[in-house]
């Protein structure tokens, strides 16, 4: 199961901020459309239907974090 996300922000602690239409779970990894890995989830809150997630980005991704805004993110099942 593919489950698509968009980058809403970027947090001051470095995290990547996006918004999921159904639930995902902390731990699940986080690639592009390329399948590039982006990172982990690491906390999701907000409403349960429609999640926010904080994404701890993989080191490659943090070198580049200014550039991801609005970008469409994939969780694997």
């Amino acid at each position: 199961m593919l489950i698509e996300g968009k980058v809403e922000t970027l947090s001051r602690r470095g995290r990547i901020i996006a918004r999921f239409p159904r639930p995902v779970e902390i731990g699940d990894n986080v690639c592009d459309a390329r399948n590039k890995e982006m990172g982990k989830v690491s906390w999701v809150f907000g409403p349960v239907g429609s999640p926010f997630v904080e994404i701890e980005p993989s080191e490659e991704i943090k070198r580049r974090l200014v550039s991801i805004r609005d970008r469409k993110l994939f969780v694997k099942r």
